[in-house]
């Protein structure tokens, strides 16, 4: 698998480590797969709820794996139209999750996407679809 770089100074995928407030999650693109998955544990700065990570945080994972996922399979950077996320089980702190997302469909410069937050027993914690928009003006 190949680690994603990210880009400089972001949230989720710090490329370049000037984010101190950085979430500092590693992602990978599984080509076999067409996907991107990210192993991911919170420590208590992620918390919500005392013991469970903010839905905030989570969506913030999904919907930048969601964008690397396109980045990765179509060489595009898009940008979030749209975003769902369905929360199914609580997401604890420190205890090891994965979440995964792909590109579902392409309809001209539409992207719509699908990730998940797995638990180490591969329970769907939470679970998202998105719509991305090709917009070539802006640059990643």
């Amino acid at each position: 698998m190949e680690r994603v770089k990210g880009t400089a100074g972001c949230f989720v995928l710090d490329g370049d480590g000037s984010n101190p407030k950085a979430l500092k999650t590693d992602f990978f693109w599984n080509e076999e797969k067409k996907r991107i998955e990210a192993h991911f544990t919170a420590d208590f700065t992620w918390a919500g709820f005392e013991g469970v990570v903010h839905g905030g945080l989570l969506a913030a994972i999904l919907d930048e794996a969601m964008a690397w996922a396109i980045e990765r399979e179509y060489g595009k950077y898009a940008y979030t139209g749209e975003l769902r996320i369905r929360f199914s089980k609580p997401v604890l702190i420190e205890q090891p999750y994965l979440a995964i997302a792909w590109v579902e469909s392409v309809e001209g410069r539409k992207y719509l996407t699908k990730g998940q937050i797995l638990s180490s027993q591969g329970e769907a914690a939470a679970s998202a679809d998105s719509v991305f928009i090709y917009l070539p003006e802006l640059k990643g």
